[in-house]
């Protein structure tokens, strides 16, 4: 009886430490307005069609969460921040999505559009979700 007890507590402790996946998709949108979607750069228009197939390349619903993180130019509104959030949203979302969005604190000029996700890690930048 006590193997039993024992192996069932086995199972459920290994049922609840199961790893989740996550899926993090990353904007950038310049001081100019300028949009990318990871690696790509794209219009407010253009925003939700390319995450949805961004998301289906990466076979999207396999994932359990999903992150947004949205980086901004040091002098952007957070209004222009808020519309690609929403056109992020309305483009692909699963049950757990959350958003993550920032600002870097000083004015690094442009980053490369093709590097920008390589250099904004090592740039100092400022959390606007509290």
């Amino acid at each position: 009886m006590i193997n039993k007890i024992l192996i069932l507590l086995l199972f459920i402790s290994t049922g609840l430490t199961a790893q989740t996946k996550t899926l993090e998709i990353s904007a950038f949108i310049t001081s100019d307005g300028t949009i990318f979607l990871e690696d790509k750069e794209v219009t407010m228009k253009e925003l939700a069609k390319e995450v949805r197939i961004m998301a289906y390349n990466k076979n999207g619903f396999e994932y359990d969460h999903l992150v947004y993180k949205i980086y901004g130019a040091k002098d952007l509104k957070l209004g222009t921040i808020m519309d690609v959030n929403s056109e992020l949203y309305s483009g692909f979302r699963l049950s757990s999505t959350a958003r993550k969005r920032f600002l870097l604190k000083e004015d690094h000029g442009e980053l490369e559009p093709n590097n920008w996700q390589g250099k904004i890690e090592g740039l100092e930048i400022q959390s606007i979700d509290h």
